[in-house]
């Protein structure tokens, strides 16, 4: 004979257990244990996988898409607030994975999905910090500095935002180097007169050649007198092209143009983002990144009517 299933003794729906058949005047009875025999006719008391619109796509969207959007704007001016976020996320969905719990300690690995939208949520966001919202944040935060001149120490700088550079002063193109990666990375000096140690430096990636030539955000443009600095800081993940790499290949450039042109560079030299205006650049940063954040929902919601309709695929009948 097969074996049956029944729900576990108080249990919101079936958690199987197997039970032994025995023969009792040619009929068939369940029995286990201690519990009583019964002749019930035997029945599919599987429970359902539990995919839902509400539990399989509603709840973990909200969810990722909050986690996301608060780690990668408030990352570097409002830890704790990203802190108490994320963990307020995890206990709403723990707080769902407890409600689908069986008698037995059950749960579906259905409700377990809000769990995992949150983790994929930090991790979204802080690629979005990585790529974007660091350099926002930094031109935000730090601080204005006008009328600086290209052979002021970099270094009373370091707080830096966006400096605003008085006299004669150009980016030297003729000096510029690229370094090739993943992507090419771009440098060139930035002097006014004869060049002495290169405090600042004009970078970009993408927009030179290997040597000789450059065309990064306002290099080209003679107007040009604003510097946004990159900031020096470790990646969050490993996003290679994008901020939190960039700087480190940017040194590799510098390097590469010091050896190439006899230039010395200043050990604490400040690489800069060249441009006409520092807030075209701040605003064109925080639309990439909300953008970015909005195709990160888009492929979510995607995979998750993806998850619900093969999950839905595989529940089994209702009994009847």
């Amino acid at each position: 004979s097969s074996w049956a299933s029944v729900p576990c003794i108080g249990s919101r729906g079936a958690s199987p257990l197997p039970l032994a058949p025995l023969l009792v005047g040619g009929a068939e009875v369940w029995g286990s244990g201690s519990m009583h025999a019964t002749l019930t006719p035997k029945r599919n008391t599987a429970r359902s996988p539990g995919f839902t619109v509400g539990g399989t796509v509603a709840l973990p969207s909200v969810l990722f898409g909050v986690a996301a959007w608060v780690v990668s704007t408030q990352l570097s001016s409002s830890p704790a607030l990203v802190g108490g976020t994320v963990v307020a996320l995890f206990l709403l969905a723990f707080a769902w994975l407890a409600s689908d719990a069986s008698a037995c300690g059950m749960v579906r690995l259905s409700a377990m999905v809000p769990i995992f939208a949150v983790i994929q949520g930090v991790f979204a966001g802080v690629f979005i910090y990585d790529v974007y919202m660091n350099q926002y944040s930094t031109l935000r935060d730090g601080r204005t500095y006008s009328n600086v001149l290209a052979g002021s120490d970099a270094g009373s700088h370091a707080d830096a935002g966006v400096l605003r550079f008085a006299g004669d002063v150009k980016v030297d193109t003729t000096q510029a180097v690229g370094y090739k990666d993943l992507y090419t990375y771009c440098a060139a000096p930035i002097l006014a007169g004869a060049p002495g140690v290169v405090q600042y430096w004009a970078v970009g990636y993408e927009c030179c050649e290997a040597r000789g030539s450059m065309e990064c955000d306002g290099v080209g443009d003679p107007s040009a007198r604003t510097g946004v600095r990159v900031p020096e800081v470790e990646p969050l993940l490993f996003s290679v092209g994008f901020v939190g790499t960039q700087f480190y290949e940017y040194k590799r450039a510098v390097t590469m143009a010091e050896w190439e042109y006899g230039l010395h560079s200043a050990p604490d030299a400040l690489f800069l983002r060249w441009t006409t205006g520092a807030d075209a650049l701040m605003n064109e940063l925080w639309v990439k990144g909300a953008l970015l954040w909005v195709g990160e929902m888009v492929a979510f919601v995607v995979l998750s009517v993806f998850v619900l309709v093969v999950g839905t695929a595989g529940a089994p009948a209702p009994s009847k």
